[in-house]
């Protein structure tokens, strides 16, 4: 057995090895064999949400199944040029940029139905405005598809993946074989609900500051990308993170590539969203007590800390709004995520994330698990360090850069805040959501929120 460096340990094929205690090749070969085929119609070309919910599955499909995904575009909708942010002049150099390839829908059961075109085996993806739904492509009810929130897309695409993954990695028994959506307008209740769809996006926010750039940052840089931004270079952004990018970041980050590595993941970010019209800042250090936040710099953040990180202070150093995303790190809780708004009503931020002294996470699964007693056979050491490494996937970032956007927006179009939202992907149900009431106060924001544009409907092949 090869040595394998902590640095170079996928993320999502560590899902498999913890689940099944087999080799790193054989849980790779286990995911490339279930690599869904993405069917797009006609509805693609002119639909900003679909093509987010698109652009996000030919960009993380190579990530999380280790070969570029195969798309079948019967109705020639890859032909047509983006109406979402995007560099790309059509759908179809985007394919190719992700490392996907255009080929032949197989019909088989590997497919994710993009939309309301196209019936057969797999999955399909709709959406009615903040609302996503995944079912069986054969008998899912197709949702009314009105543009309403093209975060829905996203959140929809992270829908399909995760099923997808949790079917190949024998982590749910029911995954592909049920209905399943959420809304990011009205967490906690049935994407069929009458609050549902939400209303149709205006307002985007003007600043925001993003701490830590893993794989939930990046999530949360991908959903910005794809909000309809009229000039997003009038965003103040800031992005901060310390760290570098290493081989085992390009699995579960959807920003990262192998040309990537040892580049300061906030130059990483920041090229991607420059690429798309922002115009970041970029903080290269650790974020703690001692760097509050200015007046005249974003007074909303959105994080996304790998591991503990100092969640406790964030109520202490002058923001006035913050997003906090969290997710578990074993192959049992990796797909629970938890979101939190600052201020509370009555816990401070030290009382819901107190400092963290867990040790020795990893020594159980080293002593159960054949992969980790195999390597120890073999290397004598380094099994309880690999095993105490997090198992990640991308789609759980997806997932909450939907659902910190959407919290942000909402604000911005009247709806109801959420203090807390717990969401295991695995079973999609939404465990808790509690609404914040009525008399936390509006924050005060330093710059003004933007316009959003409206929707260009483009013609197939245009």
């Amino acid at each position: 057995m090869d040595h394998v460096h902590p640095d170079d340990f996928d993320r999502v094929v560590k899902a498999l090895v913890d689940q099944f205690g087999v080799s790193l090749a054989e849980a790779a070969n286990r995911l490339r064999s279930a690599r869904p085929c993405i069917v797009v119609g006609h509805d693609l070309a002119v639909s900003p949400t679909l093509q987010a919910a698109f652009l996000t599955l030919v960009n993380l499909t190579p990530r999380i199944f280790k070969a570029g995904g195969v798309v079948a575009d019967p109705s020639n909708a890859l032909s047509s040029r983006p109406c979402v942010n995007t560099p790309y002049p059509t759908l179809r150099e985007a394919v190719i940029a992700h490392g996907g390839v255009e080929g032949t829908d197989s019909l088989g059961p590997n497919r994710i139905v993009v939309g309301t075109d196209g019936d057969g085996p797999g999955l399909r993806l709709t959406f009615d405005g903040w609302a996503a739904r995944v079912g069986p492509a054969s008998w899912s009810g197709a949702m009314p598809q009105r543009e309403r929130c093209v975060l829905a897309g996203v959140a929809g695409a992270a829908i399909a993946l995760g099923e997808m993954f949790f079917h190949a990695a024998g982590l749910s028994v029911e995954a592909t074989e049920r209905e399943v959506g959420l809304s990011l307008w009205s967490p906690g209740t049935s994407e069929d609900s009458p609050d549902g769809p939400g209303p149709a996006v205006e307002f985007l926010p003007g600043e925001a500051w993003l701490l830590g750039l893993g794989h939930l940052g990046q999530g949360f840089a991908w959903a910005l990308s794809m909000l309809p931004y009229e000039e997003p270079g009038k965003m103040e952004l800031l992005l901060q993170d310390f760290d570098r990018v290493v081989a085992g970041n390009t699995g579960t980050q959807a920003l990262t590539s192998v040309s990537d590595v040892g580049a300061r993941k906030t130059r990483v970010c920041a090229d991607f969203l420059r690429a798309r019209g922002f115009d970041p800042g970029v903080i290269d250090r650790p974020f703690d007590e001692r760097s509050p936040r200015s007046n005249a710099e974003p007074a909303l953040a959105l994080c996304g800390f790998d591991g503990q990180g100092p969640r406790e202070v964030l109520d202490r150093v002058n923001f006035e709004r913050v997003v906090v995303c969290g997710v578990g790190g074993t192959v049992s809780d990796f797909d629970e995520l938890q979101l939190h708004t600052l201020p509370f009503h009555k816990a401070k931020a030290s009382e819901v994330w107190p400092r963290s002294t867990r040790v020795g996470a990893g020594e159980a699964l080293a002593a159960s698990n054949p992969f980790y007693r195999s390597y120890r056979e073999t290397h004598k050491c380094g099994e309880v360090e690999l095993a105490g490494l997090s198992v990640a996937a991308p789609f759980a970032g997806a997932m909450a850069g939907a659902l910190a956007w959407a919290e942000v927006l909402r604000e911005l179009h009247g709806g109801r805040r959420c203090g807390f939202v717990e969401l295991p992907l695995r079973s999609l149900d939404v465990r808790r959501a509690r609404f914040i009431a009525k008399e936390i106060a509006t924050p005060r924001y330093s710059k003004p929120c933007l316009h959003a544009k409206e929707c260009e409907t483009v013609a197939v092949g245009a």
